[in-house]
């Protein structure tokens, strides 16, 4: 049976609908603002192709922060312009602010870094014309951020009417399954599963849980509620992490077989509850001799899944809103500061040699490669969307052509000029719904408004406007062949992070007397969370540059401990030189090779039960690192 010709081109029912919405709506949006007057109106139908997303959360949010960013960017333009009045440093501290912002792409959380995105673009959008073109600076500033405001407001408008809301039982879903599989992989630690079974659980969760957090950004954006939602999975990933490894931690103690065959049944309830298999409530499990800290752990995560679930759970309106805003478990300064360094020094390079060759439509240039550049950086793996723009720009920028040289010398009216842009935009919309170009639409679309310069009156010399075009396709031609030849190494970046990692746990072990447990606690959760997106991007399946990760965290737990009894008082001079001596000797693990059984045996030595018991833990744990801390 053959398809039919709209699901050959990636589109159906729904697809020809949310067509036909975006093209009206950039459509309303450039009409508004030529009725008003507005400089260079075609922008106000530029954020439609963007801020319109598929769930209605996401679209306020994206709504919202392109203003935001808007705002800020333009005020941090004007403010350079006043301070600044060398055209050279000028050009530097652009680059510099839009190489900032890129960073903060990468630190920021979810939709939250699109407003640090559009804030780097929008200050080159004020400084650049004022550079190039000083006498018309502050108009097109000026309807930049009019045209912002209509386009944003007639999307939003528009079109929340006809997105529907993200589905929170999806969420529910996905983070219930979660939790479930961690206590199922608790209960084949405590049943002695062999180690390469665990060690592929464990990789395989790990990257479930990185993928959850990564969702909840999505499904959880455009509201308060939202945000407390999103933090909630936060603490339910970080509860679940805490399961994995006291189920790990749980299987190198002696625990007897009764025990663990009274256990098992209940952990098996207790995963079903989350699962959703289930409506009994979800209790940790009572059989008597199971490990302490696997309880505390499992009683963490019914508490957290409880909270998740809660419609509006007391206490928790306003509490944490900036951090929960600002925090991002993915978040990488490293990753950041490579991506901001070459956004900005390309912003810098391609704005300073074009003012230098004074290139009639060397602003055009510029604009692109700050933009594309900006772009692509804040992508976890620009190299695999760089082709996508690159077809994008060059489909818009023929568009435009078409447009500038075959239809706009016959406007004349403004009427005329909105209805001649219309069916362009009809294509540009059924464009971005198709399944097949959705990507390199958004690229197309707006590289096709930015190109056609739909003004009246019009540039009417083949001249100009093939020079026009030429600046868009040479930036476009640069920055994305960069990405693609020079693809950004997420094997590197996951080198570093395993390296703050082996470099965290030295620390912890190098002073007993320190008490930073819950502190390295989190750090150590968005470092593991971090490590495995790195390893996912980087196409590590196997996943053996992670064996250990639980490990580690034991290790840190067990040490934390130690040091909270020594740093409490109430422990003998011997035990705190024993303790001292053990962690030294654990975090000297780079330039010798500990081992573990003579901690077994200083354990033995201790008078303090307590401390006896952690620094076994200590052992057992370092055991399990051992993979991790001795890769390269």
């Amino acid at each position: 049976m053959t398809s039919s010709p709209l699901l050959r081109l990636g589109l159906d029912g729904a697809g020809l609908r949310q067509a036909a919405l975006l093209a009206l709506a950039a459509w309303l949006a450039f009409a508004l603002a030529s009725s008003l007057h507005i400089t260079n109106a075609y922008w106000a139908a530029m954020p439609v192709w963007v801020v319109a997303q598929a769930s209605r959360g996401l679209l306020f949010a994206r709504g919202f922060l392109r203003i935001l960013g808007t705002l800020i960017g333009a005020a941090v333009g004007f403010g350079l312009l006043h301070l600044i009045p060398n055209h050279y440093f000028l050009l530097l501290a652009l680059g510099l602010w839009v190489g900032f912002n890129t960073a903060l792409t990468h630190v920021l959380r979810g939709v939250t870094a699109y407003g640090a995105l559009m804030s780097g673009m929008t200050a080159a959008i004020v400084i650049l014309p004022t550079v190039f073109s000083p006498e018309r600076s502050w108009d097109i500033a000026i309807a930049r951020v009019e045209c912002t405001l209509i386009g944003v407001a007639v999307v939003t408008l528009f079109t929340a009417l006809f997105t529907p809301a993200a589905s929170r039982s999806a969420l529910m879903s996905r983070a219930g399954l979660m939790a479930g599989k961690a206590v199922r992989f608790a209960a084949l630690a405590l049943q002695g599963v062999p180690q390469d079974r665990m060690a592929l659980a464990e990789r395989q969760l790990l990257a479930e849980m990185s993928s959850v957090t990564q969702a909840a950004d999505q499904m959880t954006a455009g509201s308060l509620r939202g945000s407390r939602r999103r933090k909630r999975v936060d603490a339910l990933v970080a509860a679940a992490l805490l399961v994995m490894s006291a189920g790990r931690a749980a299987a190198s103690r002696e625990a007897s077989e009764e025990t663990i065959a009274r256990a098992l049944p209940e952990l098996d309830r207790l995963a079903a509850h989350f699962e959703r298999e289930t409506e009994a409530q979800g209790e940790v499990p009572r059989a008597e001799g199971l490990d302490p800290r696997l309880s505390d752990s499992l009683r963490g995560l019914v508490a957290a899944e409880a909270a998740l679930s809660a419609d509006r759970p007391a206490g928790d309106e306003l509490s944490g809103l900036v951090p929960a805003f600002l925090h991002n478990p993915h978040g990488d300064w490293s990753l950041g500061t490579t991506a901001g360094a070459v956004s900005g020094l390309a912003t810098w390079l391609a704005s300073s040699a074009a003012y230098a060759a004074n290139w009639p439509v060397a602003e055009l240039a510029a604009l692109g490669v700050c933009i594309f550049s900006m772009v692509l950086g804040s992508l976890a793996q620009p190299q695999a969307i760089a082709p996508h723009m690159l077809k994008g720009v060059l489909a818009g920028v023929v568009a435009a052509l078409i447009y500038r040289l075959g239809v706009q010398p016959h406007v004349q009216t403004v009427p005329e000029l909105l209805f001649s842009v219309a069916p362009f935009l009809l294509l540009g919309g059924l464009a971005r719904a198709s399944r097949r170009t959705a990507i390199a639409a958004i690229d197309a679309n707006m590289c096709f408004l930015l190109a056609s310069q739909a003004v009246l009156p019009a540039v009417t010399k083949p001249a100009a406007i093939l020079s026009e075009a030429g600046a868009l396709v040479v930036a476009a031609v640069l920055v994305t062949s960069s990405f693609i030849l020079l693809p950004r190494r997420h094997d590197r970046h996951a080198a570093r992070t395993r390296e703050d990692i082996r470099r965290d746990l030295e620390r912890l072990l190098a002073n007993p007397q320190a008490r930073r447990g819950a502190s390295w606690d989190q750090g150590m959760t968005r470092q593991i969370m971090r490590l495995t997106l790195h390893l996912a991007r980087a196409g590590e399946g196997d996943g053996g540059a992670a064996r250990g990760l639980l490990g580690v965290l034991n290790l840190g737990i067990a040490a934390t401990a130690l040091q909270r009894l020594v740093s409490e008082g109430g422990l003998g001079d011997e035990d705190r030189r024993l303790i001292a001596q053990g962690l030294a000797a654990l975090g000297r693990f780079r330039t010798e090779t500990p081992r573990p059984e003579l901690f077994d045996e200083a354990a033995r030595k201790l008078a303090n039960a307590q401390a006896a018991r952690a620094m076994k833990e200590a052992a057992a744990a370092f055991r399990q690192a051992e993979p991790f801390l001795a890769g390269a």
